[in-house]
């Protein structure tokens, strides 16, 4: 399904990613916990969540490690 291409949108958000640390990497137990990735370098990954909320379907994805 695809929007029509004369479809507009009712808010328009844009992010100066010069402002942006890259890259980011969000902590348990809450997405708004994000760190720069250098913070977090080295230590031993316990949990992992591929996906977003844009992408509720990652569990299907041929990359996903339950797929």
């Amino acid at each position: 399904m695809l929007a029509d291409p004369d479809a507009g949108h009712d808010l328009t958000d844009e992010i100066d990613l010069s402002t942006v640390e890259p890259p980011m990497i969000a902590l348990l137990s809450s997405p708004g916990n994000v760190v720069a990735v250098r913070e977090v370098a080295g230590r031993e990954p316990h949990q992992v969540v591929v996906g977003s909320s844009a992408n509720p379907g990652c569990a299907t994805s041929p990359w996903s490690p339950r797929s």
